[in-house]
């Protein structure tokens, strides 16, 4: 995909990344999206490991854990489109208390 996309869309459903995954991949086979994800679900142990299988298997979609405490997830961010790849931000994320 050429250019830079940054896809915002408003949280309100636990459920939401997964569907934006599922349908992304849907649309037309759009993969290798970076979803900022909200660190409780990112670093927990089950949750890391099914929220990445399922974006393995909905167009190898890749999380990182936004954490507003932590400059690392924004680096990603900006590399992965630097590199020309769509990243998935929920703003609810960045207001969480702190």
């Amino acid at each position: 995909m050429p250019g830079h996309l940054i896809l915002v869309r408003p949280h309100t459903s636990l459920l939401d990344g997964p569907v934006v995954a599922r349908y992304l991949h849907q649309i037309g086979g759009h993969c290798g999206y970076l979803f900022a994800v909200d660190p409780d679900y990112a670093r927990h142990p089950f949750w890391r490991r099914a929220l990445s299988w399922y974006g393995l298997v909905n167009g190898h979609q890749r999380m990182v854990a936004h954490d507003q405490r932590s400059p690392m997830a924004l680096r990603e961010i900006v590399h992965t489109l630097k590199n020309g790849h769509g990243v998935v931000l929920f703003p609810q994320h960045a207001n969480r208390p702190g």
